[in-house]
C-alpha cells in the first residue's frame, strides 16, 4: 500500500476538486449565454462556494503548515514562509501575465497598464480587472495578502 506524500492530506485534494469544479459550472454559464446578473442565481451561488472553499483550504493549509513547522523546529520562520510561498506562487503567475502581455500585443489588444501592475503587485482586489484576462487575479490578491 502506498502513503501519499509527506505532507499531503488526500480528502483535501478530493474537496478541492470540488470547488474546481463549482467554479468551472459558474464559469460555463456565462460563456452558455447567461449575461452576468441574469445566470441563474443558484448557478452564481456556487461559484462563490467554489470560491469560499479555496479560501478556507488556503487557510486551513496554511496553519496545519505553521503549526508543523513549529512542532518541528520549536519556532515558525515567517521569512522562511514567505519566500517558499513566493518561490511556489510567484514565478508561475509571472510566466501567465507574460504570456497575456504578449498575446494582447500579438493581436492588437494590449492590456491596460494599471491593470498588469495592479495583477502583478497582487492588489487588483482593489480595483477589477477591465481586461477578462485578468479578472480572476483578484482572489491571488486576496491570498497573498492573507
Amino acid at each position: 500500500m502506498t502513503h501519499p506524500p509527506r505532507g499531503v492530506i488526500p480528502s483535501l485534494d478530493g474537496l478541492r476538486a470540488i470547488a474546481v469544479l463549482l467554479v468551472i459550472l459558474t464559469h460555463a454559464g456565462h460563456t452558455a449565454g447567461f449575461p452576468a446578473g441574469v445566470q441563474p442565481e443558484a448557478l452564481g451561488a456556487l461559484g462563490t462556494l467554489g470560491v469560499r472553499i479555496f479560501f478556507i483550504l488556503s487557510g486551513f493549509l496554511i496553519t496545519h503548515l505553521l503549526l508543523r513547522e513549529e512542532s518541528r523546529a520549536g519556532m515558525v520562520s515567517l521569512a522562511r514562509f514567505y519566500l517558499r510561498r513566493v518561490l511556489r506562487i510567484f514565478p508561475a503567475f509571472y510566466v501567465y501575465l507574460l504570456a497575456m502581455v504578449v498575446v494582447g500585443w500579438l493581436s492588437g489588444a494590449a492590456l491596460p497598464l494599471d491593470d498588469l501592475l495592479s495583477a502583478a503587485t497582487y492588489t487588483i482586489n482593489y480595483d477589477r480587472a477591465r481586461v477578462w484576462v485578468l479578472g480572476h487575479a483578484w482572489s491571488l490578491g486576496v491570498e497573498e495578502q492573507f
